[in-house]
């Protein structure tokens, strides 16, 4: 079995969803779950951009800047980064700007606290990582999977009839109980393959 039967295997079967057929449930479960991913996946993206406008925005408040020229271009840039309000930089430069000292002579500046300390991953993009719920995103993508394996494995069991004699009626409750063992597998997969991208992506 090569790489494209098996994708073949593990995608749903959409055409079931008219005819409400136990496969039906698969696709469902995986619109749901893609749909999930999608909208996580965008807002990784417009935080990531946020993140990149406030990088660039530092970036070209000190450009051209050397440690002999922080000391008298302090009061412009202080001013520069409250003109980027669309960033949010100027408060967060404001009180960097407090922690820095000026030299006797007043020729140099030196910091008290680091750098890192008011610009890291928190305040740039904490979109990202303070976000609760892009966190759990991935963990909510796997609970949605073991919820469909739950949801399969009960559609297969109801139908099987074990006390019955007739033959017809037990290959029917077999044929529903693998049906049913499909549609587990198959959200579970999907749940794991989803939330995997997800966190590598983030």
């Amino acid at each position: 079995m090569n790489i494209a039967d098996l994708l073949a295997y593990l995608w749903p079967d959409f055409s079931g969803i008219p005819s409400g057929r136990a496969a039906s449930l698969t696709a469902w479960f995986w619109m749901v779950m893609f749909m999930i991913f999608v909208i996580a996946t965008i807002a990784v993206i417009r935080h990531y951009l946020a993140f990149c406008r406030r990088h660039s925005g530092l970036r070209s408040l000190l450009k051209g800047q050397t440690k002999n020229t922080l000391a008298s271009s302090r009061r412009d840039l202080v001013k520069r980064a409250d003109s980027l309000t669309a960033l949010h930089l100027g408060a967060l430069w404001r009180e960097f700007d407090e922690s820095l000292v000026h030299s006797k002579d007043h020729s140099q500046l030196f910091n008290t606290l680091d750098a890192a300390h008011f610009f890291n991953s928190a305040t740039l993009a904490g979109g990202i990582t303070g976000s609760r719920l892009l966190a759990a995103t991935p963990s909510f993508l796997v609970a949605l999977g073991v919820l469909g394996t739950f949801v399969g494995l009960t559609y297969g069991l109801v139908g099987l009839q074990v006390n019955s004699d007739e033959v017809e009626k037990l290959k029917d409750g077999i044929n529903q109980m693998i049906q049913g063992a499909s549609v587990a597998f198959l959200t579970s997969v999907w749940g794991v393959v989803f939330s995997l991208v997800l966190n590598l992506f983030e």
